[in-house]
């Protein structure tokens, strides 16, 4: 146990047992077919997480963590979205947004903006406006460039106007593009005034669609994940 306790950080057993993030997934629904999503499995059971099962998690929460309404699904595509987000910060529980940009969601964005405990927003986006790369459309089927450059240039204007505190980020996958492509999108956006680049790596590729290719990190990181039905899984 000493040895477990030393690995992970934590100074007893009840610090084990607390989960450090809680992942919800607040909706499977998507409207992009990236190549390297897990939820592209054809098993895979699409729903909106009910209202009053999503409240009925944040208030079993009472001990400090990290709250991410986010998981597999587009979270903007959720019609209460901006409500979930409100009664998480109105129990001043820290949290964090990922969206692939396609939707500007006006009360949501206002509301994130203020002073509350929402301090980050990351835009998930493989690729820059360059025309003659089609990175953008070749990682994430379905995606619109032009609202997606709208919608995020938009939220920056009004993240400016409202002189907000919160974190602005960008995240690209790797998927085996040179690295000189992913040195000029970091390289790009920093001169934006985001506040950071995310490199991640994806966790399926085009010959192993809807499997993972890397092992999840959930369990070691002691990350609690909830499903959009309300059943707790081991990995995302």
């Amino acid at each position: 146990m000493k040895r477990i306790l030393k690995r992970n950080g934590e100074k007893n057993v009840q610090e084990i047992l607390i989960p450090k993030q809680v992942d919800i997934e607040t909706t499977s629904y998507c409207n992009l077919k990236c190549k390297y999503c897990p939820s592209l499995s054809k098993d895979a059971n699409v729903q909106h997480m009910e209202l009053k099962l999503f409240k009925s998690i944040i208030d079993r929460v009472d001990f400090k963590t990290t709250i991410v309404p986010w998981l597999n699904g587009e979270p903007l595509m959720h019609p209460d979205y901006a409500e979930m987000i409100k009664y998480i910060t109105a129990r001043d529980l820290p949290c964090y947004i990922t969206t692939n940009g396609t939707i500007w969601n006006e009360e949501l964005f206002q509301h994130i903006t203020d002073d509350t405990s929402c301090y980050q927003i990351i835009f998930s986006l493989d690729g820059i406006w360059d025309k003659k790369s089609q990175s953008i459309e070749k990682a994430r089927p379905g995606s619109d460039r032009k609202q997606i450059k709208e919608n995020i240039e938009r939220f920056m204007a009004l993240h400016l106007k409202k002189d907000s505190r919160m974190n602005i980020a960008l995240k690209i996958c790797r998927r085996g593009q040179d690295y000189e492509e992913i040195e000029n999108y970091i390289a790009y956006w920093l001169k934006q005034g985001i506040d950071y680049v995310c490199v991640g790596s994806a966790l399926v590729d085009d010959k192993t669609e809807g499997m993972r290719i890397y092992p999840c990190q959930y369990s070691d990181n002691n990350f609690m994940v909830i499903k959009s039905d309300g059943r707790v899984a081991l990995c995302a």
